[in-house]
C-alpha cells in the first residue's frame, strides 16, 4: 500500500511504538494502586477509592454523591448517568479490586470539579461546594479583651425600710441582665442573655454538683439538647401547563430548515424520528392547545408541519414533522418562551473520498484504560488496541485520498462530549468510534458489533456498512447494527451528542481466546482496518438512501 505522506507513516509507527510493548505485556509496570479516602464538599464516603498518582478512581456511590442518577450497562463496563439538570453523561468504568469504579478524569470536565489528595484523602469539590463555601460569613473579628478591674469592696446593703401591713410593696430595680461567654477561636465573645419573659413561672436552680458540668441554658433561653417538633408533611404544588400558542416555519437553504415553537413558557421537549427518517415528532409535556394547527412548509427536506394533542401523552401536545428526504433533525435551543428545531440534509454523501473529512475516535485513554484482559503473562488493555487499529484506518482511509483527522494520538483520555465536538470543530462528514467488547463471563460471547444511535437514520447506515464489510472477513462472527437504545435509554454519549453520521465499532471480545487471538494479530488488524475503510467509503461515496431497513430496540 503506497502512502501520501511516508514522514507521517513513521511518525505514526514510532507513537505506537509503546503501545505495542504494553499489548505483548513487556511494558513497564503501571504505578501500582493505593486506596484512598473520598470527600465530596466535605462529605466522606463510607467506601474508599484508589489512586496511582495520575487518576483517582471513585467508588459508584460516588456518583450519587455527586447528585447524579444511573443505571449500568449489561457488561457493566459503563454507566448511563443524568445529573440533577436532566443531563445525560455515559461514564466508562474501571474494574478494580473493589469493584467497579468511576475515574475522576471521566467527570471532571463535565461536573466541573476539582481534586487534591493529601494524607490518603482525596477532596473533591463541586461548583455547589465551592459556592456555598465561598458564602460563608467571614469569620468574627477577635474582640480585645479589656483587662479585669478589681473588684470594689463589697459592702453589705442597707437595710430594707420597714413596711406596714397592707401597704403596697414598690417594686424591685431591674437587675442587669448575666452575660453568657462563647468561646471563639482566638476571641471571647459576650452577648447578654435576654431577660425571661413576665409571665414566665420562676424555678429553682439546680444546686451545684462536685466535679460536675452544670447545665446551661441557650442564648433564647431554651433547653439544652435538640427538641424533637411535629413536621408539617409539604404538599406538592402543582405546576401549572404551558400554552402552546404558534409554530414557525423558516426556510434557511434548501439543505436547512427551522421549526420555530412558541410557547408561554418553558417545556422540556422530547424528539423521536423514525427509523427510517421519513417523519419527526416533537413531543410538549404539561402542555395544552386551543386547536389543532397545520402548515405547509414547501421545502426539500419539509413538506408540513402539524400540531395536535398527543394521542399517547395525556396532557401533552405533539409536534410533527413530514420530512421529504432524509434528514438529520435536532433540538437547536430552546428558552422560556419555547424552542428552536432545526432540520438540515447529512453531510458526507455523494463526496469523493478526496473531499471527505473522516474523524477517527480510539475509545478510552489515559486513565480510562477500557476493558482487560490476561494473556502471555501480561495485562492486554482496550484503549493501546484502540488506538492501534484506529492508526491502521487511518493509514486506509489516507491511501484512498480522505483526509483523516484522530481524536486522539497517543494515550490520553478526553471527556465523552467533546469527543464527537472535534468533528464540529474540523468540520468533518463523520464520526466513528472504535472499541473492543467484554462481557461479565469470560469465553460466552464473541463477534463483532456496531451501533448507532436511536433514530439516526444516517448512522444506521454507516453502521450496516461498516459491519458488512467488517463481516466479509473470516474469523469472527457478525453480531449486526444495532440501536444504541439497547444499550442504555438514552444511547451512548459519543453518538447521542454527534452532528454528523456516527457509528460506534465494537470489534471483538476481549475476553473470548478466539476473539482475542485475531484481535492482537498485526495482519488480521490490517486486513479489519481496510475492511473498516471500504465501508465508510461505500457510505460517503454513496447517494443519500431514502431509507434504510429499521431494527426493533
Amino acid at each position: 500500500m503506497r502512502l501520501r505522506n511516508p514522514i507521517s507513516r513513521v511518525g505514526a509507527m514510532l507513537s505506537v511504538l509503546p503501545l505495542l510493548w504494553a499489548v505483548v505485556g513487556v511494558a513497564c509496570a503501571a504505578p501500582a494502586l493505593q486506596p484512598v479516602e473520598i470527600s465530596i464538599d466535605g462529605m466522606r464516603l463510607a467506601k474508599p477509592g484508589a489512586q496511582d498518582g495520575s487518576e483517582i478512581y471513585l467508588p459508584l456511590e460516588a456518583l450519587k454523591a455527586l447528585a447524579l442518577s444511573y443505571v449500568l450497562s449489561r457488561n457493566e463496563e459503563t454507566a448511563s448517568a443524568t445529573t440533577k439538570g436532566g443531563r445525560a453523561l455515559e461514564i466508562p468504568l474501571a474494574k478494580l479490586a473493589g469493584g467497579r469504579m468511576a475515574p475522576f478524569s471521566s467527570l471532571r470536565h463535565d461536573l466541573q470539579l476539582i481534586a487534591s489528595v493529601k494524607d490518603g484523602i482525596a477532596s473533591i469539590t463541586t461548583p455547589d461546594g465551592r459556592k456555598a463555601a465561598s458564602e460563608q460569613p467571614p469569620e468574627p473579628k477577635p474582640v480585645p479583651v479589656q483587662p479585669l478591674k478589681p473588684a470594689a469592696p463589697v459592702t453589705a446593703p442597707p437595710p430594707a425600710p420597714k413596711v406596714e401591713a397592707g401597704t403596697p410593696r414598690p417594686p424591685a430595680p431591674a437587675a442587669p441582665p448575666p452575660a453568657v461567654a462563647t468561646q471563639q477561636p482566638g476571641s471571647i465573645d459576650v452577648r447578654p442573655v435576654p431577660p425571661p419573659s413576665a409571665q414566665a413561672t420562676p424555678t429553682k436552680a439546680p444546686q451545684p454538683q462536685s466535679g460536675g458540668v452544670q447545665p446551661t441554658k441557650s442564648i433564647d433561653g431554651a433547653a439544652p439538647g435538640p427538641t424533637a417538633q411535629a413536621q408539617t408533611p409539604v404538599q406538592p404544588v402543582p405546576i401549572p401547563p404551558v400554552q402552546f400558542q404558534d409554530v414557525q416555519f423558516v426556510r434557511v437553504t434548501d439543505r436547512v430548515a427551522r421549526v420555530v415553537i412558541v410557547t408561554s413558557g418553558p417545556v422540556q421537549p422530547l424528539l423521536r424520528v423514525t427509523d427510517t427518517a421519513r417523519a419527526a415528532t416533537i413531543e410538549l409535556p404539561n402542555t395544552t392547545l386551543a386547536q389543532p394547527r397545520a402548515l405547509a412548509a414547501e421545502h426539500p427536506l419539509v413538506g408540513a408541519v402539524r400540531v395536535e394533542a398527543s394521542a399517547k401523552a395525556p396532557g401533552a401536545v405533539t409536534v410533527a414533522l413530514d420530512l421529504r428526504a432524509v434528514s438529520i433533525v435536532r433540538i437547536e435551543s430552546a428558552n422560556q418562551r419555547g424552542l428552536v428545531c432545526l432540520v438540515s440534509a447529512p453531510k458526507g454523501l455523494g463526496k469523493r473520498m478526496a473531499d471527505a473529512t473522516i474523524v477517527l475516535d480510539p475509545g478510552h485513554g489515559g486513565g480510562a484504560p477500557g476493558c482487560q484482559s490476561s494473556a502471555d503473562g501480561g495485562v492486554i488493555q482496550e484503549k493501546a488496541l484502540n488506538l492501534q487499529i484506529a492508526v491502521l484506518v487511518q493509514d486506509a482511509l489516507a491511501a484512498m485520498g480522505a483526509r483523516v483527522v484522530m481524536t486522539r494520538s497517543d494515550d490520553t483520555d478526553l471527556p465523552l462530549n467533546a469527543r464527537p465536538a472535534v468533528a464540529d470543530s474540523v468540520g468533518g462528514d463523520l464520526f466513528l468510534s472504535i472499541h473492543i467488547d467484554a462481557c461479565p463471563t469470560p469465553e460466552t460471547a464473541s463477534g463483532s458489533t456496531t451501533y448507532y444511535h436511536t433514530g439516526s437514520d444516517m448512522g444506521q447506515m454507516l453502521a450496516t456498512l461498516v459491519i458488512d464489510r467488517l463481516a466479509s472477513m473470516s474469523g469472527i462472527p457478525n453480531k449486526g447494527a444495532r440501536a444504541d437504545g439497547r444499550l442504555y435509554p438514552t444511547g451512548l454519549a459519543v453518538l447521542r451528542n454527534a452532528n454528523v453520521p456516527a457509528a460506534l465499532v465494537e470489534m471483538g471480545f476481549l475476553n473470548h481466546s478466539r476473539d482475542r487471538a485475531l484481535l492482537m494479530d498485526p495482519a488480521w488488524q490490517r486486513r479489519a482496518a481496510e475492511a473498516v475503510a471500504e465501508g465508510i467509503r461505500q457510505f460517503v461515496e454513496s447517494g443519500a438512501p431514502r431509507s434504510v431497513p429499521g431494527e426493533p430496540l
